[in-house]
């Protein structure tokens, strides 16, 4: 179901061309990975315990099926053109599974991706909704770089009835089908101007992209090798077999099943935009559900106000939400089918931590710590009990540490620092902090000598931290106070 359509140049005198004001440049490779759409069979198990569970047909090899991992091909981000150095991935952007990363433009960006084809055959890069050079697409074939230039224009961006940013698709286009089934695919989120994001300051909303797609692993390039792979002695015609078929349809929310999609996390207050992609065939029709609170979109008008919105193929929506009520809530496609299928996950959400919620810690010197100690560094946020909500700035302090990272030798750590809190105390904060490493006594007490000076200028917050178990050692004018921190707040 395919056909083409011809747009002709219109003369130079006619055409209206339009600046693009910002380039920005992502480093993509195409590589191919042994993926488990559900490493934890926990969640299932619990939810279909004293019932029949339709999981084992699609996640279990007994009866000649491949079971729950199959080899794929995925995009990831790269630091630089040399594709040495992968980028790892934010707590943030963790729920992204299988797509590609979260590319980010706003309207009058060029973009810049070059592509590394990783894998073992050929494969490209294309975005939805974007101009690009040309309207053929580069195939790029294994081990070779291209690049491609995507314009964001004021045809492309959110309209004024619409939300600050819109969600669309990149993917590979050399065969739409296999490629995207293979795993290619990944959100492009497309925003207004705004000159606080393109300077790197505050998170103005937290972002969760959703792909729901039921990846027909029979329509992949690599069901053959994934056959040969996980099947010892596969019986004749397997491929015509429809219960074969069927184990390998996976009704997955980011390549993932059964709950298993991690990374859903907010704060009560949190503007959210969940970016909905739909993706897929006939049957492909997705309603996705959250329990415990609304959403709001906009179309035709709106905004409206809804807890389920329907998804067809090919289908993309930015719905935004404002929660309210703490806990582990549901999200979940609506299909009765998809639902047994495994197209499910859970969001979180937490309590706000305010300066109040702070100060109930009676620990008056180090309250977060996190601590790498192949870096001799160390990520710190100090807070005091006499910390107040609105924008300050500290004093210069002298704090002498020993930071026990639970299982590991003490390492005494003695620094000066200084710093501002830029909005609340629960946001992010912007250290600049000389650190040194002491070579002396283990009792937290300033040395005169050092044997590493490191500077860092550092910016992070409390939310995006693994908690770590730490023993704290603080002196302040002579007086210590030992704490022992179990947790991050």
């Amino acid at each position: 179901m395919r056909a083409n359509y011809t747009v002709q140049k219109c003369s130079i005198l006619q055409r209206q061309g339009e600046t693009m004001l910002h380039s920005k440049t992502y480093y993509i490779a195409a590589m191919e990975t042994d993926w488990d759409y559900a490493p934890n069979r926990t969640w299932e198990v619990e939810m279909f315990r004293g019932h029949q569970s339709p999981a084992p047909l699609y996640l279990d090899k007994q009866g000649g099926f491949i079971g729950s991992r199959y080899k794929k091909v995925v995009y990831r981000q790269f630091t630089n053109d040399k594709f040495t150095k992968q980028v790892e991935r934010a707590a943030d952007m963790e729920h992204l599974g299988i797509m590609g990363p979260m590319i980010h433009a706003d309207v009058g960006d060029k973009v810049k991706v070059v592509f590394k084809n990783m894998a073992s055959r050929p494969y490209s890069i294309h975005a939805h909704g974007v101009k690009t050079e040309t309207p053929d697409v580069y195939d790029t074939k294994p081990g070779e770089t291209h690049t491609y230039y995507w314009y964001v224009t004021k045809n492309t961006g959110p309209t004024a009835e619409q939300e600050d940013c819109t969600v669309a698709a990149y993917s590979s286009t050399t065969d739409v089908v296999k490629d995207m089934y293979s795993g290619l695919i990944g959100p492009l989120v497309i925003c207004r101007r705004s000159w606080g994001r393109s300077l790197g300051l505050k998170k103005e909303v937290e972002e969760f992209a959703l792909l729901f797609l039921i990846f027909n692993e029979n329509e992949s390039w690599y069901l053959d090798e994934n056959i040969r792979t996980h099947i010892t002695n596969p019986r004749a015609n397997l491929k015509d077999d429809e219960t074969f078929i069927e184990s390998n349809r996976l009704h997955a929310i980011n390549g993932y099943v059964y709950g298993n999609v991690l990374g859903l996390n907010m704060e009560v207050g949190d503007k959210v935009y969940w970016y909905l992609m739909g993706m897929g065939d006939d049957v492909s029709m997705h309603t996705a559900h959250w329990h415990g609170h609304n959403v709001e979109y906009k179309v035709g008008g709106g905004p409206h106000v809804t807890d389920v919105y329907e998804l067809f193929p090919a289908t993309f929506q930015t719905v935004k939400m404002r929660p309210q009520f703490p806990g582990t809530w549901l999200l979940h496609c609506h299909v009765t089918n998809h639902i047994k299928g495994g197209m499910e996950a859970m969001y979180t959400v937490t309590e706000k931590v305010t300066c109040q919620t702070v100060n109930r810690v009676n620990h008056k010197c180090a309250l977060i710590i996190t601590y790498y100690t192949r870096s001799a560094s160390a990520l710190l946020r100090l807070t005091t009990r006499d910390l107040s909500c609105p924008r300050i700035v500290l004093p210069k302090v002298s704090w002498s540490l020993v930071l026990q990272p639970f299982g590991n030798p003490g390492v005494p750590l003695s620094f000066l620092e200084s710093f501002c809190i830029l909005s609340h105390c629960h946001g992010a904060l912007t250290l600049n902090q000389e650190l040194l490493t002491d070579s002396g006594s283990e009792t937290g007490t300033e040395q005169s000598t050092t044997s590493t000076f490191v500077k860092r200028s550092l910016c992070l917050s409390h939310r995006r931290l693994k908690p770590v178990h730490v023993m704290i050692r603080c002196t302040e004018k002579r007086r210590t106070q030992e704490a022992t921190v179990q947790s991050v707040l």
